[in-house]
């Protein structure tokens, strides 16, 4: 049983991206953030691939067809990882499954893994240095190479740099400098593995070719864990979506009066004024148009979404309709229902006793980037 520097980092490698899956799991439910559990899937599938590839490496000389069989099933799974990363942008520029988008991937995914097992895709390497073998490995070759390098190597490449290019673009001036970090980084990286795979293929093997595909796992393994320890400080990083979120406000049903109020951006509205307008919207679709509560009021450049409680109503006022907003709104909502019962009933004017809901809305907004 062999072990090397490059078998090192494919195991550090592997622990790395296990270890973050598991953060992103916890992270993910704690701060409701569907993206960390998207990046927790491929993590899982990034991580148990390498560890398998790092294991026939190892077992090669010993026990050849297992290592091949080791060596299928960490491909079929990096592929797994590689469309996880395509449905997580997906998910963050569309909020839905936009097929035509996936298809491409999709496609070069299914022939990569028929390539597996109905070619020679998949050989033997052998490292010798001043003539004794020093090291074995498994790399592929043919279709599966031509389909690897398609997916992974350009295609998931350009789509990563295109999304920290309008994440950059997107983001809030509070987040710019870590967005603009992301963005240089992650280019830094592309470039780097670019290079490191055109020297690996034009070199003869030995030992700088192990120390290279080893240092190559290491870079990607880094961005990809600055990826998650930036976006688990900011939520918002991760998530600099296609719409704005400028006003949260909740208005004590009694008496009409705003009882908590929250801005994210620096759109300044009196907030008795805002109370108001959402009052006399209520009271205008039941009492004089008879169809019920508002919902939802489409502006020229906004929509203003409404739910109304047994003791309060909550008005969320942001650029665009949009599902992933709706349903931090309505878990929100929920939220501070359950929590604020008692002191709504005892309610006598001191809206401090509500500055605490802060913390609910960090929990359920937490992703949305903030202006204020």
């Amino acid at each position: 049983m062999q072990f090397n520097f490059e078998i090192f980092a494919d195991v550090l490698a592997g622990f790395t991206f296990l270890v973050a899956a598991c953060v992103c799991i916890v992270q993910g439910q704690r701060k409701k953030n569907s993206a960390l559990r998207l990046f927790a899937i491929a993590s899982i599938a990034f991580g148990t691939s390498i560890f398998f590839q790092a294991f026939s490496y190892m077992i090669l000389l010993e026990s050849y067809g297992v290592a091949m069989l080791l060596k299928q099933m960490a491909t079929v799974l990096s592929v797994f990882g590689y469309i996880f990363i395509f449905v997580f942008v997906n998910y963050v520029w569309f909020e839905r499954m936009r097929l035509w988008l996936l298809i491409p991937p999709i496609i070069l995914a299914t022939l990569e893994i028929a390539s597996i097992f109905f070619t020679e895709g998949l050989v033997p390497y052998y490292f010798f240095e001043n003539e004794t073998l020093i090291a074995t490995s498994i790399g592929k070759a043919g279709f599966l190479l031509l389909f690897e390098m398609i997916l992974a190597n350009v295609l998931l490449e350009l789509v990563i740099i295109a999304y920290f290019t309008k994440s950059y673009m997107k983001a809030p001036e509070s987040l710019k400098k870590t967005a603009l970090i992301l963005l240089l980084y992650s280019l830094l990286s592309v470039f780097a593995s670019v290079l490191i795979s055109l020297i690996t293929r034009f070199s003869p093997n030995g030992a700088v070719n192990l120390f290279l595909y080893g240092l190559n796992y290491l870079m990607i393994t880094s961005v990809y864990m600055l990826i998650i320890a930036l976006a688990i400080r900011n939520p918002q990083l991760l998530c600099i979506l296609p719409f704005r979120v400028d006003r949260l406000l909740i208005i004590y049903n009694n008496s009409g009066l705003p009882i908590f109020d929250y801005q994210f951006s620096t759109q300044k509205v009196d907030g008795i004024l805002f109370s108001g307008l959402i009052q006399g919207l209520q009271s205008l679709s039941v009492e004089v148009l008879q169809k019920g509560q508002i919902s939802q009021v489409i502006l020229e450049s906004g929509v203003l979404t409404f739910r109304k409680m047994k003791m309060f109503t909550v008005g969320l006022l942001a650029s665009r309709s949009s599902q992933i907003l709706g349903r931090s709104f309505i878990g929100f909502t929920n939220a501070f229902d359950k929590q604020y019962t008692t002191a709504l009933q005892q309610f006598k004017g001191d809206r401090s006793m509500f500055d605490s809901a802060d913390r609910l809305v960090h929990e359920y907004f937490g992703y949305v980037p903030t202006n204020a």
